[in-house]
């Protein structure tokens, strides 16, 4: 959990009952009181918030994409820094949850390539890697798990 504050993601779970890391697709998802959380892969130090419990149990600095960008995204693709319209303050190798400008839902989480004064400024390049998007393969073996 220590590592996920370290890359400005926020716990908000009470009282810790249980916690386990199952394995989904070979990640570590971490479960705290039955909720995923935090998808971890530790070799590579990748701690990201699980997309279901975005905005409910954990959170992240946000950026908002056009809706150009979303058919992309949801396929995989990296978030291209020409397409954000909106960005919270982040810094290089944070977990960022990006958002729909239409709906502002989270489609999908990545971590930074650059910090949010950058894309503000360059506009142009690979502003986030995407790690995780709805649809993805954690997304669909943890929806069976976790029936969201």
């Amino acid at each position: 959990i220590s590592e996920a504050v370290k890359r400005n993601i926020s716990l908000s779970v009470g009282r810790v009952r249980r916690a386990e890391m199952i394995e989904v697709d070979g990640l570590g998802l971490l479960t705290i009181n039955g909720k995923p959380l935090l998808l971890v892969d530790e070799n590579e130090e990748l701690y990201i918030p699980f997309i279901a419990e975005v905005g409910k149990h954990v959170s992240c600095p946000s950026i908002v994409v056009d809706m150009g960008a979303v058919s992309y995204i949801v396929n995989g693709a990296d978030v291209m820094a020409p397409g954000i319209v909106f960005c919270e303050e982040f810094e290089e190798g944070n977990a960022v949850c990006v958002k729909t400008e239409k709906y502002e839902k989270v489609i999908a989480v990545g971590v930074a390539l650059m910090a949010s004064e950058k894309v503000e400024a360059l506009k142009k390049g690979k502003a986030v890697k995407n790690h995780h998007h709805v649809g993805d393969r954690y997304w669909n073996s943890a929806k069976d798990l976790f029936q969201f």
